[in-house]
């Protein structure tokens, strides 16, 4: 911008500038025809001209601001925006000078070091839809930060371009960190192509594929189907790759084809213990009709003793629907005397056992010391049982009283979820990942409460909401957005008016983030001058979420910041609340 601003002035120095007299119309036609072919230069001296000619002319005054956006000096053309609106108020309202203010501003985050800029430019991009976005969005996709990675890739799935899309191709066969690939397959699942169903097929049939990202995978080619071919069907049930028998297993269940139960018999004796476990999970839901049950049936108990114990396990889920005796046995020496990882997820099975499998985790939940087997227990019986008063005190209890990291584990089980001590490692990309994987479970288990009208919940999520680092409710609460989590918003609006300051920040971030709460702006606004930096940075990012126009004139205030933080994420918000 520099040599822009000099360019004008040497240029006027030299008296080169010297133009014959136009009309309004013409210079303003001038002007456009220099940003056209974005010469800046010329552009900038010519207007210094034409205002001189036509000092009040509100045309002029908004080119100058477009120019001084469009080459890249945003700070001197909010400052032109500010002076100029002051007079023609109209200015003050034109959206399309204020975005390209922002566009400006948010364009100097590509070069910085900052992961929260990166971010807010991303975002603030991918909203507009623009080719400027598709420019952002490649560039973060090869980025060495594998969060900006993955982050590009979300925002990426939404676009249809070329570009974007062979670039996350190519990303299946390189990225080796494990959230990047998962959000990877997720995306691909997204862009329909024959193409790309053959790049999600070899995944599942890869020896070094993990069960989740076979599970994702699966779930992504689902989601192409509304039918299946028999013929088709049955090449993926005999295939020699197992990784295409599991995925007809999910497709039999995704389409809920009951007449394919008997198919999926013979795959409970196959070789992969991936595949047994899928196979049982389908019959599961989809059920054994009664003339397959004698056959069926016995098989089924065979793999009680499997040398799989997670096989044993999901056999034994099975089993509880029609023959519950083995089955309760089973289950209850896997609970009573087994290893902690072993007691968790029988736990979790036995809960999503049926009404029998109820009726015995009622029984251990009273007879266990273990913690995790009891939030297990509860977290699969609640929703299915009509006395829940008391197993939300279980789940309130465990909160309270378990002070480690906890997850909801689904490496092994990805039809089960099964909370469970952190295995969370710390990640250089991610600021304390480990907490805020813990934040996201506890902020879920607490909404699982509110659903359940636990009498207490309001000051379960009261002191939740005092005692948690805002960084963390405001990552636990990104997370917890897909989830759907609404059932905990009507609690937490009431808090906006509490008398702590701090409960009605953190509820104002968590509603913003959650619900889209607009009651919530006002608390924010309000609470940004007095709170630290940190909070200031998650309270604009929850604006932009909110993504409310009214909130455009308190972020535009902020352009001028003297923290270039919180200008560009502030532009970021602004573009937000623009596209909203």
């Amino acid at each position: 911008m520099r040599l822009i601003i000099l360019g004008v002035l040497a240029l006027g120095c030299m008296g080169i500038m010297v133009l014959p007299k136009t009309s309004l119309e013409q210079s303003q036609k001038r002007v456009k025809d220099h940003l056209l072919i974005k010469d800046y230069v010329a552009a900038l001296a010519e207007l210094k001209i034409y205002l001189a000619q036509f000092p009040q002319s509100q045309e002029l005054q908004a080119l100058m601001v477009r120019t001084l956006s469009e080459s890249g000096a945003g700070l001197e053309a909010f400052k032109c925006w500010k002076e100029v609106s002051a007079i023609h108020q109209e200015l003050g309202q034109d959206f399309k000078l204020i975005e390209a203010m922002a566009w400006a501003i948010l364009e100097q985050a590509e070069t910085s070091s900052q992961h929260i800029v990166n971010i807010s430019s991303m975002i603030g991009a991918s909203l507009t839809k623009d080719a400027k976005a598709v420019h952002i969005l490649h560039r973060y996709l090869s980025s060495t930060n594998a969060y900006l990675r993955m982050r590009a890739v979300q925002l990426s799935a939404q676009y249809g371009d070329k570009r974007l899309i062979e670039e996350i191709k190519q990303m299946l066969h390189k990225e080796t960190v494990w959230y990047v690939r998962l959000e990877v397959i997720r995306a691909l699942g997204k862009f329909r192509c024959e193409e790309i169903a053959l790049l999600l097929q070899e995944m599942l049939s890869n020896k070094k594929s993990t069960l989740e990202e076979m599970g994702v995978a699966a779930e992504a080619l689902m989601t192409w189907y509304d039918h299946l071919e028999d013929q088709e069907l049955m090449q993926l049930l005999r295939s020699k790759r197992a990784g295409l028998r599991y995925l007809g297993c999910e497709m039999i269940a995704y389409l809920g084809y009951q007449e394919k139960a008997e198919e999926l018999l013979l795959l409970l004796e196959d070789t992969s213990s991936e595949v047994k476990i899928a196979a049982l999970n389908t019959l599961c839901m989809i059920g054994i009709e009664k003339r397959l049950q004698k056959l069926a049936l016995p098989q089924v108990e065979k793999l009680l003793e499997d040398p799989s114990k997670d096989v044993a396990i999901h056999a034994a889920r099975l089993l509880m629907f029609y023959h519950p005796e083995p089955a309760r046995l089973a289950f209850k020496k896997w609970i009573e005397q087994d290893h902690q990882e072993t007691r968790r997820v029988a736990a979790a099975a036995l809960a999503r056992s049926g009404e029998r499998g109820r009726e015995l985790a009622k029984e251990l939940l009273h007879s266990t010391e273990d913690a995790f087997v009891k939030v297990n227990l509860v977290y699969g019986m609640l929703g299915s049982e009509a006395r829940t008063t008391l197993l939300c005190q279980v789940m309130n209890e465990f909160l309270i009283h378990h002070q480690g990291l906890i997850m909801i584990d689904r490496h092994a089980h990805p039809q089960l979820r099964v909370i469970a001590p952190s295995r969370i490692r710390h990640t250089p990309e991610i600021a304390d990942y480990p907490k805020a994987v813990d934040q996201y479970t506890r902020l879920h288990l607490l909404n699982i409460l509110a659903m359940m009208r636990y009498p207490q919940i309001e000051d379960v999520i009261k002191k939740y909401l005092k005692e948690q680092n805002f960084g963390m409710t405001y990552s636990a609460s990104a997370a917890l957005i897909e989830e759907g989590a609404e059932d905990c918003l009507e609690i937490i609006q009431a808090l906006l008016g509490d008398e702590d300051p701090l409960i009605r920040v953190q509820a104002a971030l968590v509603l913003a983030l959650m619900g889209g709460d607009r009651q919530a702006i006002q608390v924010l606004e309000q609470a940004y001058p007095k709170v630290e930096r940190e909070i200031k940075i998650h309270i604009l990012e929850a604006l932009g979420h909110l993504g409310a126009r009214e909130s455009i004139p308190f972020l535009l205030t902020l352009l001028d910041d003297p923290f270039n933080v919180m200008r560009i994420i502030a532009a970021s918000s602004i573009i937000q609340c623009i596209y909203h």
